[in-house]
């Protein structure tokens, strides 16, 4: 237990943005891509796109561990099912994850950045509207389901474009 004007390590983790090689082109910014009759044609990559021109990289989104030094103003003990737990506090915010070191403040931010990696994972494949199929067959039927539509909007388009034009010879 740590006591008031005590400085210790307060861990803590955030979800942030960091720039990787882009996976597709491996940062070339273009793919090459072999036709039926093996002629190669370069595009620009379509993964990597900023803005409107590919740059190579890719955002990533990942949890980054924070240690942050704080010195110690209050605490408070509570019992709950038998067991002493301390929550501390500093300039008015309170603190669970609090270590005398910062290497044991950045372990515990990891270890906790793993539990939560695990859980975004089973999330992620809960969340699937197909568990049991791959992402791939997930993919084409999304990309499928697209065209499809694409489809019944330039029909209705042309038959909405054949109204119109008998609308407009039976108001003259």
């Amino acid at each position: 237990m740590f006591d008031i004007g005590d400085k210790v390590w307060v861990a803590n983790w955030d979800k942030g943005k960091r720039w990787e090689t882009c996976p597709h082109c491996l940062g070339e910014k273009h793919l090459t891509i072999i036709m039926g009759d093996k002629t190669q044609v370069s595009i620009d990559c379509v993964c990597c796109v900023e803005t409107w021109r590919s740059s190579g990289k890719i955002a990533v989104y990942d949890y980054i561990p924070n240690a942050k030094e704080v010195i110690l103003d209050g605490y408070e003990v509570k019992s709950e099912k038998g067991e002493k737990k301390t929550s501390y506090r500093s300039d008015c915010w309170g603190f669970d994850n609090v270590f005398a070191t910062k290497e044991e403040a950045l372990a515990f931010a990891l270890a906790k950045i793993e539990q939560q990696k695990t859980e975004d994972k089973r999330n992620m494949e809960y969340n699937k509207e197909k568990a049991g199929k791959t992402w791939a067959h997930n993919a084409t039927y999304h990309i499928e389901a697209i065209k499809g539509f694409e489809k019944q909007i330039e029909y209705h388009k042309s038959k909405l474009a054949v109204a119109e034009s008998h609308i407009k010879k039976e108001a003259e």
